[in-house]
């Protein structure tokens, strides 16, 4: 009886298969689940967090976890449509928490308003950030609601927050500035819209965007100088594969087949 076992066993042995190999990578399924799990796991992570944050209203530091948390899991909801309702859960859970933080303009006002930035709620985000701007001259601010104005497409209000919180700000930080302006401006506009400032910063900064333009068309002219080389060559290169080809059709010998393909390499070799 023993021995039976043993030969079943070793019959079984040896009529097992091997495992194929695999592709040697990931799946674009297995992907797309671990990426789906993760955005799972965030959002019961966020959710809990929101939840501990509402129950503890006087610890800060679990507001703005929480906060921190609802950001990053709004901005990696964004785009994805298979987790269309997933924002408006994620603002519902951490809405109290944001409104909270807002009540601290110059402390955690930021991070309220870019809890509804990530929300792409640009209403309540506008407001954040213009107050938090306002109230404690904070020229980055003004930018982010200036930002977010625009979505709304209220760039007036957007131009004035900026041009309120420029005097005092950093010089570092103008060109920024200037910058959330111009994609609120026309070439018509621009130089109305910086009339805030004085005249030598704004020909300084019109002096940049003519830099800036030379050097986009620049790169514009190399850019498509190199696809033109580019498709030269590889007009040349087919031209030479095609005529090796037609000279070897004609061969019969060994010497005729070589004489082609030398011909066929020289011609490859002037393309470049």
């Amino acid at each position: 009886m023993k021995w039976t076992a043993v030969a079943l066993a070793l019959n079984a042995c040896a009529l097992a298969q091997p495992v194929p190999p695999g592709p040697g990578e990931v799946s674009q399924s297995s992907r797309e689940r671990l990426g789906q799990q993760r955005k799972e796991s965030l959002l019961d992570t966020t959710r809990r967090a929101c939840e501990w944050a509402n129950q503890h209203r006087d610890d800060l530091r679990a507001q703005r976890k929480a906060a921190e948390l609802a950001r990053t899991a709004l901005d990696s909801l964004s785009g994805d449509r298979q987790a269309a309702a997933a924002p408006s859960n994620v603002l519902g859970w951490c809405r109290p928490v944001a409104e909270r933080l807002s009540a601290d303009p110059c402390g955690t006002g930021v991070e309220a308003a870019a809890v509804f930035r990530s929300a792409a709620d640009h209403e309540e985000a506008a407001r954040g950030f213009a107050q938090v701007a306002r109230e404690c001259r904070n020229s980055e601010a003004a930018v982010d609601g200036l930002y977010e104005l625009h979505q709304l497409l209220r760039c007036q209000e957007g131009i004035a927050l900026v041009a309120a919180a420029w005097a005092g700000s950093p010089q570092e930080s103008w060109v920024h500035q200037f910058d959330a302006i111009s994609r609120c401006s026309d070439s018509v506009t621009l130089r109305r819209n910086l009339s805030f400032v004085p005249e030598e910063v704004r020909e300084d900064y019109f002096a940049l965007l003519e830099r800036r333009r030379q050097q986009a068309e620049r790169e514009a002219r190399e850019a498509a100088a190199r696809e033109a080389a580019r498709a030269r060559q590889s007009a040349c290169e087919s031209d030479c594969f095609q005529f090796s080809s037609q000279c070897r059709s004609s061969c019969t010998t060994s010497p005729c087949y070589s004489n082609c393909d030398a011909m066929g390499s020289a011609c490859r070799s002037g393309c470049h």
